[in-house]
């Protein structure tokens, strides 16, 4: 499903830029949100995570042909972390873990799909303890379950720190979300992201 993805991306971006000179940054801008970002949305709990690495970096170069699409840069420019913050957006792989992390959210509260919130426990706690009590428990898994879903939600759910679990407001929960992942993105400034 990924690498699918990855070639609509690649194909809707070769057309795209053959009409940019028709377009202003805040018309790139919109199209690559509405055509172009559920490709890398779409069921990506499932399947990023088992890409190896030379596909992972293809999906990061294709969101850095976006990015300088959207400004107009050459093939070739250097990207920064400011050119992803003014665009209000996350690389790839924090994207991936935001998605997650959102989904978690729901499973929290309950309002994800019943087969969702059977695929975890809750790690009741009578006393106050370093990890809080709005935390799961963490699969015991093998090879193949370190990829999966569950276990990584958990895992990026169970790392939040307390008063972001504790917002009970979707939107809030989601912007202080967003906020924690573009602070890990700037202080990891030279990471593939960059690239």
């Amino acid at each position: 499903m990924g690498l699918s993805s990855l070639k609509k991306i690649n194909k809707c971006l070769k057309f795209m830029y053959r009409k940019a000179s028709f377009l202003d940054f805040r018309c790139r801008k919109m199209l690559c949100q509405a055509l172009l970002q559920s490709h890398f949305d779409y069921a990506c709990n499932i399947w990023y995570r088992s890409l190896d690495k030379q596909h992972v970096k293809k999906f990061q170069c294709a969101q850095n042909k976006i990015i300088r699409y959207i400004y107009g840069y050459e093939a070739r420019h250097h990207l920064l972390f400011s050119d992803f913050c003014k665009l209000n957006l996350l690389d790839v792989k924090s994207r991936v873990d935001y998605l997650s992390i959102n989904t978690m959210f729901k499973i929290f509260h309950e309002s994800a799909p019943h087969y969702l919130v059977q695929s975890v426990n809750f790690n009741v706690t009578t006393h106050n303890t370093r990890m809080g009590s709005k935390t799961f428990v963490i699969p015991q898994v093998k090879s193949q379950g370190l990829k999966s879903f569950v276990y990584n939600g958990i895992k990026l759910w169970n790392g939040l720190p307390s008063e972001i679990k504790d917002i009970d407001d979707k939107d809030k929960f989601k912007l202080k979300c967003k906020s924690l992942l573009l602070n890990r993105m700037k202080r990891s400034a030279e990471s593939d992201y960059v690239i």
